[in-house]
């Protein structure tokens, strides 16, 4: 029940990042300006279902989907290791296009945000699950 609860809630973000072409427009419309304050939004760097784009960019939605992932890999305690090791691509993909060395596509973006997401989600999940152990059981402190 814990882990249900734990993977719905660090998945909301990226299921309501997806809503917009699937939603009426003035939902959809609330939506972007949601995620606006955490993503560029660029057009041509979100994906698109009949051209209505999602509500953030590749590498944004690639985080959000990497976060819940982090569960399916097991986590235990987190590691700062697993943060800088899952970080390591996302870093290198931007770097290296920055100093023109490479040309990031929306794969690697996308990609490089999964790799990012789960990192953070092997942090994230621990947090959400011990709140919901203290919910479920108040007399654990």
């Amino acid at each position: 029940m814990k882990f249900f609860f734990t993977f719905l809630i660090l998945a909301l973000p990226a299921i309501f990042a997806m809503l917009p072409p699937f939603v009426p427009s003035g939902f959809a419309f609330s939506l972007q300006q949601v995620f606006h304050s955490f993503c560029h939004q660029i057009a041509d760097r979100c994906f698109d279902v009949n051209g209505i784009e999602m509500a953030v960019c590749h590498r944004c939605l690639g985080i959000y989907l990497g976060i819940p992932l982090a569960m399916c890999f097991g986590f235990r305690t987190f590691d700062w290791k697993y943060l800088l090791l899952f970080s390591l691509p996302l870093c290198l993909d931007w770097s290296l296009h920055q100093m023109g060395l490479w040309v990031n596509t929306p794969t690697t973006q996308f990609v490089t945000g999964v790799a990012f997401g789960i990192g953070i989600g092997f942090f994230a999940a621990q947090g959400i699950s011990e709140l919901i152990s203290l919910k479920l059981n108040p007399s654990i402190k």
